[in-house]
């Protein structure tokens, strides 16, 4: 895929698998560097709302290989079951519909579909706070997904994984992409 593509966009461009890059879409080698990635990961796809999806490395509490996500909303890394063709195939199959449903609002396709590719959509509050929950009732601005990770990471860092104003998601656990 990295050979022959710049990448795949899916879903009305909701989701973003990166390949060889073009078009404003980043090669999964600088896509890996602005999505803060170190050795032990590299990032192979995105959503708009900040979500990275990763093959682990050894640093993401996964078999190395398996594709995990994390989530704007959770701010941690969930292990999907999949390897990175099986993430492909998933992604193509339509099946991103429920995987991204509480992350998604009325008239989302609109706001998407136009969106550059290296731009997401930041939510004000934030998708991991209680408030922000409702994505429908939060305030959405595009940015550039490099800003939009940035926050995100400080985000992370600052509140932890034990902080108590961070919601309990069920949406998406490990294993959840089948």
């Amino acid at each position: 895929m990295v050979l022959n593509t710049g990448g795949l966009i899916v879903d009305h461009g909701w989701l973003r698998l990166h390949a060889g890059g073009g078009h404003d879409l980043a090669d999964v080698l600088t896509a890996s560097e602005q999505g803060g990635s170190r050795a032990d990961r590299l990032v192979v796809g995105h959503d708009v709302m900040g979500g990275l999806f990763a093959i682990d490395g050894g640093g993401l509490g996964a078999a190395r290989g398996e594709v995990c996500y994390w989530g704007p909303d959770t701010l941690e890394w969930l292990p999907l079951g999949l390897g990175h063709a099986d993430l492909v195939t998933w992604a193509l199959s339509g099946d991103a519909e429920q995987f991204f449903a509480d992350m998604r609002w009325p008239g989302w396709r609109s706001e998407v579909e136009h969106l550059a590719l290296d731009h997401g959509i930041s939510c004000y509050p934030f998708p991991c706070t209680v408030e922000g929950q409702d994505i429908a009732r939060t305030r959405r601005t595009a940015v550039p997904l490099a800003e939009l990770w940035y926050v995100y990471g400080e985000l992370a860092r600052q509140l932890g994984p034990s902080d108590p104003r961070r919601p309990e998601r069920h949406g998406r656990g490990g294993g959840d992409v089948e």
